[in-house]
């Protein structure tokens, strides 16, 4: 314990942006309940899905814990499209609180924000050893994304899992720590990370095995390479094989073709995400700048973040399936850039190198990594206005509070999984967070196995 409070002491600024930025996005919730009086519990939202991941967690909290229909009443004990374990994690926070979903979901985004913060900033500060820059690219990276971040589930949970499975590679790969429990922390965090979002948990098995498969070449060889994972697979095959019979039954579903295609799967080979595999490329172009003073150890860890990032975005090439649309592994792109950004600025300053002698491979890297903030910059410089773009008028405000009534006469008169048939407004996205009633059809709904 006085270790842990000597280390929190030590990064105490960490601490107190981390909590800046978990406040930060939290507030258009806040300013929203005290600008305005009469707030009766009835809450905004500001990204898409929000209300659909209420939804869904607002129906774990009531006990069925398969979740796979939040809002229609007769597919609500179906085999989930997507398991709802990331819902379980949450609503555990809900039930032992005591609270409602949607007071929950604010104060998670003050406390998911501060704990994803705090570990983007400790791993790279374990490159970098600098807590000045490490806390400079934390902050950079989370102003960039600050609006997405209130978005629950995927990234708010979905941002922990990768950025914890990337402090465990880091440590793993550099052997400073019991390398056997961290591989099988790793195991159960890439494991569980699948049934969360694949896109996460594919990032960082991909991501993971590559890194394993190059360092193998220069190391022990690849046989002895391969066998120091068995502490990584004893936790994460049993995972991966529940999450494979699941999504074999799924597949099996008469109706998981229209639902697959409904929640974006196509058949392609089209050569897609190009803004992520750009970064990828100007990526290839600093590590080409440096290629004489990078390391062996570092060369494989680079060429892993890079070959990673092509596979993920470019995979659909040999599979010929693709699940609309690239920005899924947009933030994963930017968070496996800025890790390659980070090693070659800690190889360049632990080098220390005379910049006089080498001016031009620094101020060529250093243009090089403007020039990869820029573009994310512009591509996200919307990030900071949406945040409070979204915050409603007083009339918006005070008509959302009214639907209290309706939502508290039809908890105290209607019979549990009744189903209302609703005009107008938002009373379909809401009647099933606010109430135990499902509603005869919503968007979301589709996001499930049904039929067309």
């Amino acid at each position: 314990m006085n270790w842990f409070l000597l280390k929190i002491r030590s990064h105490w600024i960490a601490v107190v942006v981390s909590l800046f930025f978990g406040i930060l996005v939290a507030s258009p919730n806040f300013l929203a309940i005290q600008s305005f009086s009469d707030f009766k519990g009835v809450y905004s939202t500001f990204n898409d899905e929000e209300v659909y991941y209420q939804a869904r967690i607002s129906e774990v909290v009531r006990g069925n814990w398969g979740a796979s229909n939040a809002y229609i009443k007769e597919h609500k004990d179906d085999l989930f499209l997507v398991p709802p374990v990331a819902e379980w994690i949450i609503s555990l926070f809900v039930i032992v609180s005591g609270l409602s979903v949607p007071f929950s979901m604010v104060l998670i985004d003050v406390l998911f924000t501060l704990v994803s913060f705090l570990l983007l900033y400790l791993l790279l500060f374990n490159i970098l050893n600098s807590k000045v820059y490490s806390l400079l690219y934390s902050s950079v990276f989370y102003t960039l994304f600050v609006h997405i971040l209130g978005r629950p589930v995927n990234p708010q949970l979905t941002s922990i899992f990768l950025l914890s499975g990337l402090f465990l590679i880091y440590k793993i790969y550099y052997r400073e720590e019991n390398t056997d429990t961290l591989k099988f922390l790793l195991g159960v965090n890439v494991g569980i990370s699948f049934f969360i979002s694949p896109y996460y948990g594919s990032a960082l098995a991909v991501f993971y095995f590559i890194l394993n498969i190059f360092s193998s070449f220069t190391e022990e060889g690849v046989f002895k390479r391969l066998k120091s994972l068995k502490y990584f697979l004893v936790a994460f095959l049993p995972l991966f094989l529940v999450y494979g019979v699941f999504m074999f039954k799924v597949g099996n579903l008469p109706d998981y073709v229209d639902s697959s295609i409904r929640f974006g799967l196509i058949n392609t080979h089209y050569i897609g995400s190009h803004s992520n595999i750009f970064l990828a490329v100007l990526c290839i172009v600093l590590f080409f700048i440096n290629r004489k003073n990078i390391n062996t150890k570092e060369k494989w860890l680079l060429a892993s973040l890079v070959s990673s990032v092509f596979i993920l975005n470019w995979q659909n090439l040999i599979t010929g399936q693709l699940i609309q649309f690239a920005s899924h592994y947009y933030m994963i792109t930017v968070t496996f850039v800025l890790f390659f950004v980070v090693v070659v600025h800690g190889l360049i300053v632990r080098q220390h190198s005379s910049f006089y002698l080498d001016r031009k491979r620094i101020i060529s890297s250093a243009l090089v990594i403007f020039f990869v903030f820029i573009f994310v910059f512009y591509k996200q410089y919307r990030e900071v206005i949406n945040l409070w773009s979204n915050i409603p008028t007083k009339e918006q405000f005070l008509k959302a509070q009214e639907k209290h009534e309706v939502f508290n006469w039809i908890n105290d008169n209607a019979s549990e999984n009744s189903v209302f048939y609703t005009l107008g407004e938002d009373y379909d996205d809401l009647i099933p967070i606010y109430t135990h009633s499902k509603v005869y059809y919503n968007f979301y709904a589709t996001l499930s196995v049904m039929s067309n």
